[in-house]
């Protein structure tokens, strides 16, 4: 019997250090001020401040699969997020690119990937990951959801928000455009 709870505590211990090596975001707290050398662009009524763990996040996301060679999505990688609310959701993920077919991947090449909420069923995300940063789209019945950088050039600071708290402070980015683009907008 005590070899049998070992072998489940081990078991358990692997399954929650997995989980906890894809949530790159620290919970930061409610309307969280950073201090930025940069611009804000986008500024909700309410949000989430979040940290972020650009390198291993950076780790995890270039190894991810492309979607062309994905049989079964519920194999697929998971990731968690930090809603606006505090809450994680959580969501299978693979590469999904939307740059020409033999773009060459260059410092400011732009990675985007997809994914489906594994919390959320009817859940999506879209996103980019590129020296600019993480930017993501999180498409919801429940209320969607973004998660950008906080100020311009930001990549260790983010706010996590809600379509509907986004009323004076700026829009919310087009989530699939080109690489060019993407690059001159982030400027």
């Amino acid at each position: 019997m005590k070899k049998f709870s070992v072998t489940w505590f081990l078991f358990f211990a692997i399954a929650n250090l997995s989980f906890a090596q894809n949530l790159f975001f620290k919970d930061s707290g409610h309307n969280k001020i950073f201090l930025t050398k940069t611009k804000r662009s986008i500024i909700p009524d309410k949000y989430r401040g979040l940290t972020f763990c650009f390198s291993k996040a950076k780790k995890f996301l270039l190894t991810l699969p492309d979607e062309s060679k994905i049989t079964d999505r519920k194999l697929a990688p998971v990731m968690s997020l930090i809603k606006p609310d505090g809450s994680v959701a959580r969501f299978r993920v693979w590469k999904s690119n939307v740059q020409e077919a033999g773009t060459p991947i260059t410092d400011d090449y732009v990675h985007t990937f997809a994914g489906q909420g594994i919390d959320d069923l009817y859940a999506t995300i879209r996103f980019d990951f590129s020296k600019y940063g993480f930017h993501a789209q999180i498409l919801t019945p429940n209320g969607d959801y973004f998660i950008d950088p906080y100020a311009r050039s930001e990549t260790k600071k983010y706010i996590s928000y809600f379509r509907v708290d986004l009323k004076g402070g700026g829009r919310p980015p087009d989530i699939v455009e080109s690489q060019d683009s993407l690059i001159r907008r982030r400027q």
